[in-house]
């Protein structure tokens, strides 16, 4: 028999309120265990086992006490039926997780689940729901959806069981003439939550430009690539696309001439007589494209893009006659002197000693794995040298990055956080000392691209590395 027709009390149901209290009162005061629960496993994480971290979550630093918790509550109940998750990879931006006919059912059940907690499956699904919402409810980010995929099926159950008590109440309100009234219910509800699911997801998910990205359309596209030239090229992938399970599938055949593209290190490399290079980069990257077509002169660029009409990839190709030249090309256009001394720290500390010092020929990263070190936070990085003007006249400096970073030509201070981009700035023509100064405190995506607009320019470009010179 249900628990509707013979409500049997939980026997801890008495408890209930006393461990809400605790636990709302330990969320509101900011209780130490709260703050420190999420560093208490500290042996996973990416990287060299020196600097491997592990966050589970990111507590939320500025924790207002019973604000925070009731802002926290709120979002969390909120995003199953009216505004949820922004980030792409989770579901569609902003989205509910419920569509209208359950999270309207879900309200009802949350609201029957308070009223009723002493009956056992109430009490079920109350601390279920509760405890798989734990870490969202202390997180910096309550609405993430991947942490909140296990509180779902309690969410669910909710909603099933205001959906049996309406189910139950149609049946005992309408006479019983022989028409399944209580079926044609359930199955309206169910047609409904099908036919927006699937207007949702079939329909506005496939049509949005940032879902429509995130389905791997640069790798997808590198791999074709591969997969159409076949034996005609080696190929140099930006970090980006090297290793990518599309490009692995897509170019399996080619496996062998796959390469990791890292930039000086394999800008000239040698190739089979037979076989032309390949390069393949990612949008924004045209520092690094500009400085392959002065190393290869003649080589074919292709912009690839997407039905936006906006570039994605950027392939670069060099036809075997013109890769046989390659080391004394690399020499004559690279010269000793360009590039800036990179300073690589795993530390926020500019004293502490650095773990790698790298020559970079110019500061265009758009991707974490661009970076010669992990950059796992905390990171920083001091790029030194001499930047070269080529003409006297008014210069803007802009830098394109996830976190924070300085410009500083000679004395002058020209960025400084929040800044990402100078005013109007009188240099002449000549070499003067540059120092570019990158911080990463959190986060998992990390790019810095170090842009000027010329005089006379209308438009931005990075900083090509025919204008940075080594630390003399």
């Amino acid at each position: 028999m249900s628990d509707r027709k013979n409500p049997r009390p939980w026997p801890v149901g008495p408890l209930m309120p006393a461990f809400a209290a605790v636990f709302f009162a330990a969320m509101a005061l900011g209780w130490p265990l709260l703050r420190f629960l999420p560093y208490m496993v500290q042996d996973g994480g990416f990287g060299p086992p020196a600097v491997k971290q592990t966050v589970l979550f990111h507590v939320d630093p500025n924790w207002e006490g019973l604000k925070g918790l009731a802002g926290h509550i709120l979002q969390l109940a909120l995003m199953f039926n009216r505004q949820g998750d922004a980030w792409v990879v989770h579901n569609l931006p902003l989205h509910r997780m419920l569509d209208d006919a359950t999270g309207l059912l879900f309200a009802l059940g949350l609201f029957l689940a308070l009223t009723r907690f002493t009956e056992r499956k109430y009490f079920y699904a109350l601390s279920g729901l509760a405890f798989m919402s734990f870490f969202n409810f202390i997180s910096a980010d309550p609405t993430t959806a991947s942490r909140l995929m296990g509180a779902l099926p309690f969410a669910l159950f909710l909603a099933a069981l205001s959906l049996d008590l309406i189910l139950d109440r149609i049946e005992k309100a309408v006479p019983d003439r022989g028409f399944p009234w209580s079926s044609l219910a359930l199955a309206l509800v169910l047609a409904f939550a099908a036919l927006q699911n699937f207007y949702v997801y079939f329909w506005e998910q496939a049509r949005n430009p940032q879902c429509r990205n995130l389905a791997c359309l640069e790798e997808t596209r590198v791999g074709e690539a591969i997969l159409k030239d076949g034996d005609a090229y080696e190929y140099y992938l930006a970090p980006r696309f090297f290793g990518h399970y599309s490009v692995l599938y897509l170019g399996f055949l080619q496996r062998s001439h796959t390469h990791a593209l890292r930039i000086p290190e394999t800008i000239a490399p040698a190739v089979p007589p037979d076989r032309g290079i390949c390069f393949a980069l990612q949008e924004g990257q045209m520092g690094w494209l500009n400085l392959l077509q002065r190393v290869y002169p003649g080589g074919e660029t292709e912009f690839s893009k997407d039905s936006s009409g906006k570039t994605i990839v950027y392939f670069y190709r060099i036809p075997a006659r013109l890769a046989a030249q390659a080391a004394g090309a690399f020499t004559g256009t690279l010269k000793p002197d360009m590039g800036l001394t990179g300073i690589y720290r795993k530390s926020l500390d500019w004293k502490s000693p650095p773990l790698l010092i790298h020559r970079d020929p110019l500061v265009n990263f758009t991707f974490r794995n661009d970076f010669p070190l992990d950059p796992a936070p905390p990171f920083s990085v001091r790029w030194t040298g001499w930047l070269e003007i080529p003409q006297t006249g008014l210069y803007r400096f802009l830098v394109l990055t996830t976190d924070q970073a300085k410009v500083q030509i000679g004395s002058r201070k020209v960025l400084e956080p929040p800044a990402v981009e100078s005013g109007d700035l009188l240099l002449k023509k000549g070499i003067q000392p540059l120092n570019v100064f990158f911080e990463k405190t959190r986060g998992v995506d990390t790019a810095l691209s170090f842009l000027w607009k010329k005089p006379g320019s209308a438009n931005y470009e990075v900083v090509p590395f025919t204008a940075l010179k080594w630390e003399r």
